[in-house]
């Protein structure tokens, strides 16, 4: 079950390998503030909406895939963060 924090958030967002224009403290900060969006750190889970993919060769991509998550690019990632807000791309359920 998710905390208290990820619910109050409409999308929860993943990542997976090493970002190459922006470190992951500074994607999670952006993310948290200025979108619609949390960032779960650690782990997959199937709430998760988006995986920002880095990296195709692991377990969250893989899990991902399987679990019909939207994978984005960091470039689409930080699209959206301009934008504000990350669509809704599949209910939550808790």
């Amino acid at each position: 079950m998710l905390c208290q924090k990820y619910i109050k958030m409409n999308v929860i967002i993943s990542i997976t390998g090493k970002l190459k224009n922006i470190k992951r403290k500074e994607a999670a900060d952006l993310i948290n503030i200025k979108t619609n969006a949390f960032l779960k750190e650690r782990g997959f889970s199937k709430e998760v909406n988006y995986l920002v993919c880095a990296n195709k060769k692991t377990f969250k991509y893989k899990k991902a895939k399987k679990n019909g998550t939207k994978i984005i690019s960091e470039k689409q990632m930080m699209n959206y963060i301009k934008k504000g807000k990350f669509p809704n791309s599949k209910k939550l359920k808790f």
